[in-house]
């Protein structure tokens, strides 16, 4: 009575009920879709979900037995029967989500259905439906990371493509009139000076201690924490923590010098570290938008990596002797190129200004 369909390309087939009665077939299909492999002698097995799915076959062929049984008894009609049969057509949400569960591994599965949740609880759905002024509508009033509603957007654009498929939508989200999903601080991994003082400004004043640290780590090419607390800054060199490469910095020490005073060393502990990438972009944002900036400009592979403190082969050899005017010369060249690029004076000038509004804050009055 178990019928399957011939394999796809990929190597799949489809389930479904064939019996005859008074020479009339009936069929019925199972809506299940499992790989060949996972059929023995046409019970599913290595499936995350095989016991369900031929508890589900069990059951329809006992409501198609029963159903033959009537039919071949007079009790119903053949036409009956087949109407018995079909079903009531399903909804979207039922129809959409059984064909996941068939098709799909756990995971995905418990990832759409979570989708769909948070999708019908931002637009107070009670019966799912499908729109591009739905997917705007999470994108801007769910809160979360950018990631996180980017998965969430990705998992609602599959289900409605799926969902076309199988012939329980009429049209598709257009994509093109989708919101673009603003990336958190802790998403970004390089940036821009526009974007920099972007961030700057939608900060609170009291975040202002943050944004000193991010600046000082950005002009001091890429510091880490454990290095800002054993910078000396009277001191022109500076033993990078972890390769332990000499680093110049001959140049700026105007720059470093307003920065570094605003710091307070004693206050940056483990909370203030995990409070940096909250309030503000992290240090490594600031070591890696120092790289590809230099990296832009052109500058030498074998400077960038001594301007960053890398260890490299044939960084000692040509940059050990930082007694070499040439050597500093050429060093400290890019150092300001870098800067210059960055508008690293405007960065600073908008530092102070949410530093003189923390200081007007009553709390510092």
């Amino acid at each position: 009575m178990i019928k399957v369909s011939r394999p796809t390309k990929n190597g799949f087939v489809r389930l479904s009920i064939r019996v005859m009665c008074k020479g009339t077939e009936i069929r019925k299909s199972l809506g299940i879709k499992v790989h060949k492999s996972q059929l023995r002698r046409k019970i599913i097995v290595n499936h995350p979900y095989a016991n369900e799915l031929n508890k589900k076959i069990a059951e329809e062929l006992f409501r198609v037995r029963e159903l033959v049984c009537s039919l071949k008894a007079g009790v119903v009609s053949l036409e009956e029967v087949k109407g018995a049969n079909k079903g009531i057509k399903k909804d979207l949400e039922k129809g959409l989500l059984e064909h996941i569960y068939n098709t799909k591994s756990a995971s995905a599965y418990r990832l759409y259905t979570h989708s769909l949740n948070v999708y019908k609880r931002i637009n107070r759905q009670n019966k799912l439906h499908f729109s591009t002024e739905a997917v705007n509508k999470l994108i801007l009033n769910y809160e979360g990371s950018g990631s996180t509603v980017n998965t969430y957007v990705g998992a609602i654009k599959a289900l409605n493509k799926e969902a076309y498929r199988l012939g329980l939508v009429k049209e598709l989200i257009d994509v093109n009139r989708l919101h673009k999903i603003k990336k958190t601080l802790s998403q970004m991994k390089t940036v821009t000076p526009e974007e920099i003082i972007e961030k700057i400004r939608e900060s609170k004043p009291e975040h202002y201690k943050y944004w000193v640290v991010f600046l000082f780590g950005l002009i001091g090419r890429g510091l880490y924490f454990t290095d800002i607390l054993s910078f000396d800054i009277d001191s022109t060199i500076h033993n990078r923590n972890k390769t332990g490469v000499v680093m110049l910095y001959e140049s700026n020490r105007e720059l470093l010098r307003h920065l570094y005073s605003q710091i307070d060393i004693g206050d940056i502990d483990s909370t203030f570290r995990r409070k940096q990438t909250l309030h503000c972009l992290g240090l490594k944002v600031a070591r890696k938008t120092f790289e590809t900036t230099a990296l832009g400009l052109g500058i030498d592979k074998t400077i960038r990596r001594q301007l960053l403190g890398h260890t490299a082969e044939g960084i000692e050899r040509l940059y050990a002797n930082m007694n070499d005017t040439k050597v500093k010369a050429r060093l400290m060249s890019a150092y300001d190129s870098v800067l210059e690029e960055l508008n690293v004076t405007e960065l600073i000038a908008e530092l102070d200004k949410i530093k003189a509004q923390f200081s007007e804050m009553p709390c510092n009055s």
